[in-house]
């Protein structure tokens, strides 16, 4: 995050110039967004995951948080009751929207191994805005 920040949730999503976010530091070129939603991953190591798996698996719910720094931009879902915590999944590294559609959106980026140990895998998160 970007010093001196702070994060508040909120549940309408809209697509703004970056200059007119207001989180938005011209010098350190970083912004964040959040809001609470229900995270459900697409893939395993890469995979695509079926239908049928995708529908079986438990939704993670918290706060979406999306992070840019410079050309930098990452994803994580953390507890929106904590100050401090551990990611609810693996951070997304190099998040990108995909889609919307409703209270519907799509992030797609990479999934790391913890100390990056290991290859990167393609990963994608289903989010409904709650």
């Amino acid at each position: 995050m970007c010093r001196g920040q702070t994060v508040d949730s909120f549940v309408h999503l809209q697509i703004v110039p970056l200059q007119s976010l207001p989180e938005f530091d011209g010098n350190q070129r970083c912004y964040t967004l959040a809001m609470i939603g229900k995270v459900k991953r697409l893939r395993h190591q890469g995979k695509r995951l079926s239908g049928r798996e995708i529908g079986a698996s438990p939704a993670v719910e918290g706060e979406v948080k999306v992070y840019g720094v410079g050309t930098t931009i990452w994803a994580s879902v953390t507890d929106p009751n904590r100050q401090v915590g551990d990611p609810l999944l693996s951070i997304l590294y190099e998040a990108r929207l995909t889609a919307m559609h409703g209270a519907g959106l799509l992030l797609k980026g990479e999934e790391r191994p913890q100390g990056d140990a290991g290859p990167a895998y393609v990963q994608e998160w289903s989010v409904r805005v709650t």
